[in-house]
């Protein structure tokens, strides 16, 4: 019984490896599409400004001033 047992682990072990296998196989990074570059394509980089982020930096302090103050009412 303890050999049968041994010899479908042993099994097992094997075909999850060969899974392993093909999945590597099947899925490596240098196998991905390259994809032509169209300047009309939505996916150009954003250009943020300086204001833009200063903005969002008043808008993150004004939030930490705000639960900061949550803090201390609570």
């Amino acid at each position: 019984m303890e050999a049968e047992d041994e010899e479908e682990m042993v099994d097992k072990e094997k075909e999850e490896m060969e899974v392993e296998q093909m999945v590597e196989e099947e899925c490596r990074s240098n196998e991905f599409p390259i994809k032509p570059n169209d300047e009309s394509s939505s996916s150009q980089p954003l250009l943020v400004s300086e204001e833009d982020l200063d903005q969002d930096f008043q808008t993150q302090e004004q939030q930490r001033n705000i639960a900061n103050e949550w803090r201390y009412i609570t």
